[in-house]
């Protein structure tokens, strides 16, 4: 079952949509069209691919989302070993996470990371991101000195 997103024209307009086996899925065409609907379609199209990964993901594991979530009175989630699941599958690549998902064994060296080659960790979750400037702190007055206050990275003065 795999999915794709393609380009329709709407309304005079081009839109992204979410397919399996060519037949539109409700659910995350309603978000798009909801909430990302005057977006670009790059950003319509990005969105709609992580969506289906997530959904690869599932079907991987033989989760029905939609089904525990529409238990009454209590809905039930995902668990948190699913959780924990998905978050290792994270920073591996599409091509290495098709190949896991269609159940083909994998040596650890086999696998692909997402990110940069020269970063040493591959996770979109690292600690030394640059995004993570709360966690520095001056050493000196002048702006270009900073230290890592968690011994996370470490800046040279200019």
């Amino acid at each position: 079952m795999a999915y794709q997103v393609v380009e329709i024209w709407l309304n005079g307009g081009r839109e992204k949509v979410l397919v399996q086996d060519r037949v539109p899925l409700y659910y995350p065409n309603l978000l798009v069209t909801h909430k990302f609907r005057n977006r670009s379609p790059n950003t319509q199209d990005k969105v709609l691919r992580h969506i289906a990964l997530f959904h690869g993901f599932l079907d991987s594991f033989s989760i029905d989302l939609i089904s525990r979530l529409e238990q009454r009175p209590k809905a039930a989630y995902l668990k948190d070993s699913e959780i924990s699941r998905f978050m290792v599958d994270a920073h591996l690549s599409k091509i290495t996470l098709d190949k896991k998902y269609a159940g083909v064994s994998l040596l650890e060296k086999a696998y692909e990371f997402v990110g940069s080659v020269n970063r040493p960790q591959y996770s979109r979750h690292s600690p030394d991101s640059d995004s993570d400037a709360f966690r520095t702190r001056p050493v000196t007055g002048h702006r270009s000195c900073r230290v890592g206050a968690l011994g996370y990275k470490t800046f040279q003065c200019n």
